[in-house]
């Protein structure tokens, strides 16, 4: 009898912990950065600089109504429409540094020069998962928009 009572007891507790230890669908999925950043994004919010000679640098954040979009595809292309016509490519990821190099099929203006290739940066809205600030390429060039908030739109 006890040793029955013992076997109900051991097969009820390890039910009890196959339960316990299932996955909660009600918790948001927390992406890896090569995974999290396949989609469409939009510009949502831009950073101008306000005075770079006090420490910590002074920004100004601003709403941006018909901010840029960003595409990124899972086969390494995209669709940016930040710098004018040439809006497609591929890109190459660096999750450990969260760069990105964006390799246009045409030439873009930047600056006062034609190049094709484009360095950016990202960093995570851990407030919210389906948001990203993305560092615009030689923020030091400019003054506007050298840093946007990115939200999901697909």
């Amino acid at each position: 009898m006890i040793k029955n009572s013992f076997k109900i007891l051991v097969i009820f507790s390890v039910s009890i912990l196959i339960i316990a230890c299932e996955k909660d669908n009600n918790v948001p999925e927390v992406f890896e950065y090569s995974e999290k950043i396949i989609g469409k994004w939009k510009q949502i919010k831009s950073f101008d600089l306000v005075d770079a000679s006090v420490n910590p640098t002074a920004w100004d954040m601003f709403d941006v109504e018909n901010g840029f979009t960003l595409e990124l595809s899972k086969d390494s292309t995209f669709v940016y429409t930040n710098y004018g016509p040439c809006v497609t490519g591929v890109y190459s990821f660096n999750a450990n540094l969260l760069k990105i190099d964006f390799h246009f099929d045409c030439d873009i203006e930047f600056w006062g020069e034609n190049i094709n290739t484009l360095t950016e940066f990202f960093d995570e809205d851990k407030t919210q998962n389906t948001r990203l600030l993305l560092v615009h390429a030689d923020a030091s060039y400019t003054e506007k928009q050298a840093y946007s908030i990115l939200e999901r739109i697909d």
